[in-house]
């Protein structure tokens, strides 16, 4: 009986990893097709119009993605990760999709898990830590963080999507 269960599940689960890929490659698509921003400087205050006169609504540190929505005069309008909306000035971003955020904790390895060389852990990124990409990697991505440390982290928790290498069946 158990044998049978066995090989019911394995020939159920291309199916749900075809069905959970194509997914999350339609997530990919819908992300590939936005311009992102990347926080140059090593933080940007988030307002919620294109003044320095309006609310200052947040703070936000180097290498945090943004999607950009419109340019006007010297300021970028930008929506984060969670859909919120705002403004940030022109020179505090550079035009590029080459950061991510990490969305919950993540592992992170001195060296890549899929080299020859043992790895090394090293702490956990924090939530919504913003990274810059360096190198990815299937299932890892090379980064850097706003403090300079360059590590690997698994890139299933990374925001854009576009991060998320992955083998296909």
């Amino acid at each position: 009986m158990k044998n049978i269960i066995f090989i019911l599940c394995l020939s159920l689960s291309p199916f749900v990893l075809m069905s959970a890929t194509q997914e999350g490659q339609e997530n990919i698509k819908d992300e590939q097709r936005k311009e992102f921003l990347c926080v140059s400087q090593p933080k940007a205050r988030l307002r919620e119009g294109p003044s320095t006169k309006t609310t200052h609504l947040r703070t936000i540190y180097k290498h945090t993605p943004l999607i950009k929505l419109g340019h006007e005069d010297r300021w970028y309008h930008i929506e984060d990760h969670r859909g919120r909306k705002a403004y940030v000035f022109d020179s505090l971003v550079k035009p590029t999709d080459q950061c991510a955020l990490v969305l919950g904790g993540a592992k992170t390895f001195k060296n890549s898990t899929t080299g020859s060389a043992p790895y090394e852990r090293r702490p956990e990124v924090h939530h919504q830590e913003g990274l810059k990409i360096i190198e990815n990697d299937i299932g890892q991505a090379h980064v850097v963080d706003r403090f300079g440390n360059e590590f690997w982290v698994g890139n299933s928790k990374l925001w854009p999507p576009k991060h998320r290498i992955q083998i296909k069946f």
